[in-house]
């Protein structure tokens, strides 16, 4: 197999499989960057596929004629491609390129509907190249005016990401100047393929190196900026995992209260019940007591019996303060009202009395404060 052969194979093989991975790639949100190359490495993969036809031998000369049409419309769509990418751009959007960069790109995009349809821009006869210190021979076919015409239009458009990168490159944006260094290889390598098929220069075909040097870096590039992005995804997932844990465990504490909030309501319900139940025996029995002692004054009556009524009307008493006490359980918990926090206290008081006045003597000094907004029974 000759060298330019095997040369443009082993090219075509490597651009397309960088063009299979970035396709992938392009899959993952965010990087229609990476569609967009897959096109420049797809195209490139192809023009040095259509390479090998040209070193081929005794093949009709309408297959060469096709072939080097497809590599002009190739040519066309491999630059193109590079403008948006070049300017930053993420998708086939011209709008977003520079007004005279736009201009240019719509004049190649007609320029390569006409040539392909028409083929005006190649002619017969065949003619052969050989390039003897490399045992490598062409077959070419001529370019018209026409065809001159438009390859120097693409050869030109294809200045304006050389440009683009120097000037993102100067802006210090990373891995840009091996970008601008591998661009510029290449278009050194089609400035020098355009002489050979001029029969200007006596030197092999450059052009599939020239896509090597420009895929390669470009795409070693891209990949690494989508694993740094990666790396950050995955930073960033567990933030988002451990923030989601600390919202679950606020949640259920949010509803742990809201349990309790509701089972305080409902014993504040059961507490007002109870305690206008209880209430109305007490004075049953509070008037009885007051009629007894009536009735004891004017016959007389032990010093003891005495003393037993007073103790009754003291478990009264105490009776209808911790009932007094329960009562502010039955409060609803957004009645908001300017609140004594002496009196707040004295309530509290009044509620735990029961269980200290066994074991301690609580005393207080309660000195004046202004009022407050809030609900006493949460207070």
């Amino acid at each position: 197999m000759p060298v330019a052969t095997a040369l443009a194979l082993v090219t075509a093989v490597l651009n397309l499989t960088v063009a299979t991975g970035h396709v992938a790639i392009s899959r993952a949100p965010g990087w229609g960057v990476a569609r967009l190359f897959a096109v420049i490495a797809s195209t490139a993969a192809l023009y040095s596929a259509g390479n090998v036809i040209f070193t081929l031998h005794d093949l009709p000369i309408g297959v060469y004629m096709v072939a080097l049409r497809v590599q002009y419309v190739l040519a066309s769509v491999h630059m193109l491609a590079w403008m948006p990418f070049a300017f930053g751009r993420e998708d086939w959007n011209f709008r977003g390129l520079p007004p005279f960069v736009r201009v240019w790109c719509w004049l190649c995009v007609v320029a390569t509907l006409f040539f392909a349809v028409t083929g005006w821009h190649v002619t017969g006869p065949l003619h052969h190249l050989r390039i003897e210190w490399a045992d490598v021979t062409y077959h070419y076919l001529s370019a018209t005016a026409w065809g001159h015409a438009y390859g120097a239009l693409i050869t030109v458009g294809m200045m304006f990401p050389i440009i683009q990168f120097a000037r993102r490159a100067a802006r210090g944006e990373r891995g840009m100047g091996l970008i601008l260094a591998g661009y510029s290889a290449f278009y050194v390598s089609v400035l020098i393929e355009a002489l050979v098929a001029s029969e200007v220069i006596d030197f092999f075909s450059p052009a599939d190196i020239g896509f090597l040097c420009s895929v390669l870096p470009t795409s070693a590039l891209l990949l690494r900026r989508f694993v740094d992005e990666a790396g950050q995804l995955r930073d960033l997932t567990g933030q988002l995992r451990g923030e989601v844990q600390d919202r679950t465990q606020e949640r259920d504490r949010a509803q742990t209260a809201l349990v309790e909030s509701e089972r305080h309501a409902s014993l504040g319900r059961l507490a007002a019940g109870v305690g206008h139940e209880i209430n109305n025996p007490l004075a049953y029995i509070r008037l009885a007591l007051e009629r007894m002692g009536t009735e004891l004054s004017q016959s007389g009556a032990a010093a003891q019996v005495w003393e037993s009524i007073g103790q009754a009307h003291d478990g009264i008493n105490r009776i209808q303060k911790v009932v007094e006490g329960l009562r502010t359980y039955s409060r609803r918990a957004d009645d908001k009202a300017p609140q004594d926090p002496r009196e707040v206290v004295r309530a509290a008081m009044k509620v735990a009395n029961p269980n200290l006045r066994h074991v301690a003597q609580l005393d207080t000094d309660l000195s004046p404060a202004p009022p407050v907004l809030g609900d006493e029974a949460r207070l």
